[in-house]
């Protein structure tokens, strides 16, 4: 997928797509948004100064082969969050926990007539980011969310859940992959990384660790992020 994020006049095409989507008010302008490498992200602002902006994003299909399933997560895990939020007597939730919009066809997502796909959230305004912590207050703030997230979603069944990608963080099939890898020597490398092959090697039981506890019941299967982020 071309990184577009730098490019505002190539953004103006991607304008209408937002047509698609049931916001409020009408779009105006569209600027590239963020710094995320895997998705095409694209803020979206309406003529309508007292209701929200969007998020435009080109969700990238060679990494997400199964966008039904994507967003099918997505909306599962933000309502179960949106929804406790309300028992708990908080406020402003559209700022606390992303709100998918539906397409005018009652759809999550939209495929153009070039086969992208797209997805829209309420934009939450004056937020930040960071790409790498700076602080230890920021490291703090940042386990503190992502422990508040995981307690949120607790107990949802993790069978309701879809693995989007498959086996992306099941070590049996990463090693078995690496072995086949060495095995081909397709570039005739292998001679030369011998010490990094034996540094895996000597921790392959390690690995299996968790694997291993899960096939015995010993640990109980839970609904994980699994791609959290602190540089």
């Amino acid at each position: 997928m071309i990184d577009l994020h730098n490019n505002k006049s190539k953004a103006k095409s991607y304008l209408p797509i937002i047509d698609f989507f049931e916001i409020e008010g009408n779009p105006v302008d569209i600027e590239p948004f963020g710094s995320g490498h895997i998705n095409d992200t694209y803020k979206i602002t309406t003529d309508l100064d007292d209701r929200p902006n969007y998020m435009l994003q080109r969700i990238n299909h060679y990494v997400f082969r199964n966008v039904d399933h994507l967003m099918q997560n997505i909306d599962l895990i933000c309502t179960h969050i949106k929804k406790k939020l309300v028992l708990q007597g908080e406020t402003d939730i559209e700022n606390k926990v992303l709100t998918p919009i539906a397409t005018k066809e009652g759809m999550l997502y939209h495929r153009d007539g070039n086969g992208q796909f797209w997805r829209v959230f309420i934009l939450i305004e004056q937020t930040k980011t960071y790409d790498i912590v700076e602080t230890e207050k920021q490291a703090e703030e940042g386990g503190r969310a992502f422990g508040r997230f995981q307690a949120m979603i607790a107990d949802l069944n993790p069978r309701d859940v879809h693995e989007v990608i498959p086996n992306f963080l099941n070590i049996a099939s990463r090693l078995k992959d690496f072995k086949e890898a060495l095995q081909k020597n397709a570039v005739g490398r292998a001679k030369v990384v011998g010490s990094e092959v034996q540094f895996i090697a000597d921790r392959e039981n390690k690995m299996f660790t968790i694997l291993n506890m899960a096939a015995k019941s010993q640990i109980p299967l839970r609904i994980t992020h699994n791609d959290t982020k602190c540089y």
